[in-house]
Order: C-alpha cells, then sequence, then structure tokens
C-alpha cells in the first residue's frame, strides 16, 4: 500500500520589522494619517512610546519652527537619521517651481495643496509629500536627541529617487 503524501504547513509570513508609517515621532506631510498611524507597530518595532502623539499638520500655523529629514532607520539608541534641517512652515500650497521631486510634481499637476516648509541656513523651499518633518521640539526630543548617528542631508537627496536595492528602493 502506497503512503498518502502529507503536504507540510507553510511557513508563517515574517513580519516586517517596520511598518509603513512607523518608527520616528513625526509624518510625513501628508496630513492623511493620525496619531494612532503611528503607533500600530508593537513598542519594541516602533521608536515612539505609546504616550507620545505627534503634533499633526492641522495643528501647524504658518511661521512655526520645523524640522526637516529624509528618514530615520533603526530602533531608539542605535538609531540613523538623515537630518535636512530647521526651518519654518509656511502654510498649505500647491507646489510650484522647478526640479520637483516625483511626489511635489504629481501634488503640482494635480492642484493639491501640501505643506511648504522653508529651510532657515539655505532658503530651500520642500514640500510635506517630499520628506519627514515635525515640530522643532518634538523632533529634537523623541528623534535627534536619541539618534546614534545623524547624517546631513540635502533637499536635492530628499527629491532624489532611491537607488533600487536600497531600503527605500526595494
Amino acid at each position: 500500500m502506497a503512503k498518502k503524501a502529507t503536504k507540510k504547513p507553510k511557513p508563517a509570513p515574517k513580519k516586517p520589522t517596520q511598518k509603513p508609517g512607523t518608527g520616528t515621532p513625526l509624518h510625513d506631510g501628508s496630513g492623511r494619517g493620525t496619531a494612532k498611524d503611528h503607533r500600530q507597530g508593537s513598542q519594541e518595532e516602533d521608536s515612539m512610546t505609546q504616550d507620545f502623539i505627534p503634533k499633526q499638520p492641522g495643528d501647524f500655523k504658518p511661521g512655526d519652527k520645523i524640522g526637516v529629514f529624509i528618514d530615520a532607520v533603526g530602533k531608539p539608541g542605535k538609531q540613523t537619521v538623515r537630518w535636512i534641517g530647521w526651518g519654518t512652515y509656511e502654510g498649505e500650497f500647491v507646489p510650484d517651481g522647478e526640479g520637483l521631486s516625483m511626489q511635489e510634481a504629481v501634488c503640482k499637476q494635480s492642484k493639491i495643496k501640501m505643506p511648504k516648509l522653508v529651510l532657515d541656513k539655505t532658503g530651500e523651499t520642500i514640500y510635506g509629500c517630499a520628506c519627514y518633518w515635525g515640530d522643532k521640539d518634538e523632533l529634537q526630543e523623541h528623534l535627534l536627541d536619541k539618534a546614534d548617528k545623524i547624517i546631513p542631508a540635502t533637499v536635492a537627496e530628499a527629491r532624489t529617487p532611491p537607488k533600487p536595492g536600497t531600503r527605500e528602493g526595494a
């Protein structure tokens, strides 16, 4: 008599180590997320504590001081931040100008208003859809003070599409 073949159970899919929209006390500037979205991961996966609710895009007023960065990778104490700099929130505008990122260009073409951020040191403008940004004091306390490594970055780097095979382009 032939043995009946048994199927091996499929292994459970691996959980991502960092869910999109989590891992940093900030938002992507789109205004579509909520503080709850930022706390979907477990506390071990997420560098924010459950008690911290970041200031949301609707809470900002023109003239508010903000910080801008490309990304923050890793866990607290071992986190690397690609930091663009400090600046000012100018309000909600349809992106304009040349050399925009793909996200900014889509918003321009579709006439979608985005947070306009002007950097203090360079005077450059970047829109909230092309970077991560947040309240100056919150970013200092919950991101920069806890980062292991801060790498200076530029607006041009934030607007450059990620290369295939990198964390952002995978």
